[in-house]
C-alpha cells in the first residue's frame, strides 16, 4: 500500500503550477520511507522504498543527520529518526485533537490531585511524553516534553503493552529487556502486570506494586524507589484502539496507590472523558 497522502485536486493543481525544490522533496521521501521502515532502515531499504540510488541518498543522510533530522546507529549502520523531527512532531500534537480533547482535563486532574499530570503517545521508539501538567510540588522524577519512557519500569509503558497489539511492541521490550542482561524483570512479572493493568483499567507504578525479588533485578532498591510512584490510563479513540496514556506521577507518600483510592479513581475518570471526546461509545 503507499505510504503516500493523496492531496486534494485543487491543492494539487496549485502545486503544479509552481515550481518546487526537488532536493526538499527528496529529503522528506527518504524520511518518510525511514518511518515506513518502522522508524529504523538500512541504507538499501531506503533506496528501495524511494527508487533512488544509494549513491544519491548517502549525501541527503549526512545533510540531514547535521540537521539532526535522522541518526545512525555506529554498530547496525541503521537510520533513525532524529530529535529534531520527534521536536517537530510535538508541535504538531500539541495542536491535535487529541492534547485539544486532554488539556483541560488534565488541568482538572492535577487540581484534584495535586501532583503531574502527563500525556504520552506511542512512539517508534516507546512511549513519548508530549504534554505535561506541572503539579503543585516538584519532583525529581519528572520526565521533560519529548522524553521516551521505558516499557518496564513506567505506567505509561505498562500502559501501551496492555492495550496495543503485541507486534508493536515486542521487539522494543525483548530488546530493552536484553540491555537490561540479568537486571531483567521476569517475563512472569511482566505478564502479571499486563493482567492487573487489564482488570484494573490503569497501570501502577510504585515500589508497593514490586517485589523485592524483581526490585533486584531491575537493579533498584526500596529506598530508592520509595519516593516515586505514578498511576496511568489508556485513552481510547472512536475505534476502541488505545491512543495515548495519561498519568499521575509523584512522591509515594502523596499518591494513593490502592485500588480502592481517590487517585485511581480521579484519573480513570479523566481517561474515560477524554476517551469520550475523542468518539469511544459515540
Amino acid at each position: 500500500m503507499s505510504s503516500r497522502v493523496p492531496l486534494t485536486e485543487g491543492c494539487a493543481t496549485s502545486l503544479k503550477k509552481n515550481k518546487g525544490i526537488g532536493s526538499v522533496e527528496k529529503a522528506f521521501e527518504i524520511l518518510n520511507a525511514i518511518l515506513q521502515n518502522g522508524g529504523s532502515a538500512r541504507l538499501v531499504d531506503i533506496a528501495r522504498a524511494t527508487g533512488i540510488s544509494t549513491n544519491l541518498i548517502h549525501p541527503y543522510l549526512v545533510s540531514l543527520q547535521r540537521a539532526r533530522a535522522v541518526i545512525q546507529d555506529g554498530s547496525t549502520g541503521r537510520y533513525s529518526l532524529g530529535s529534531a523531527l520527534v521536536q517537530l512532531g510535538f508541535s504538531v500534537l500539541a495542536q491535535s485533537d487529541l492534547s485539544g480533547a486532554a488539556r483541560d482535563m488534565m488541568i482538572s486532574l492535577r487540581d484534584e490531585v495535586g501532583e503531574t499530570v502527563l500525556l504520552t503517545v506511542w512512539g517508534p521508539a516507546g512511549p513519548i511524553c508530549v504534554a505535561k501538567i506541572d503539579g503543585v510540588h516538584s519532583s525529581s522524577f519528572e520526565p521533560r516534553i519529548g522524553s521516551i519512557g521505558q516499557l518496564t519500569a513506567t505506567a505509561a509503558g505498562g500502559v501501551f503493552v496492555a492495550y496495543l497489539e503485541e507486534e508493536m511492541w515486542r521487539e522494543l521490550l525483548d530488546t530493552e529487556l536484553d540491555e537490561m542482561g540479568k537486571a531483567a524483570p521476569s517475563r512472569r512479572w511482566l505478564t502479571r502486570r499486563i493482567l492487573e493493568t487489564r482488570r484494573i483499567g490503569a497501570c501502577i507504578q510504585a515500589a508497593a506494586s514490586i517485589s523485592d525479588t524483581e526490585m533486584r533485578k531491575l537493579g533498584l532498591l526500596k529506598s530508592d524507589f520509595a519516593n516515586f510512584a505514578s498511576l496511568g490510563a489508556p485513552v481510547f479513540d472512536y475505534s476502541g484502539a488505545v491512543r495515548a496514556a495519561i498519568v499521575i506521577l509523584g512522591p509515594s507518600q502523596r499518591i494513593d496507590v490502592s485500588e480502592e483510592g481517590r487517585d485511581l479513581a480521579a484519573i480513570l475518570s479523566a481517561a474515560k472523558k477524554i476517551s469520550a471526546r475523542m468518539g469511544q461509545g459515540g
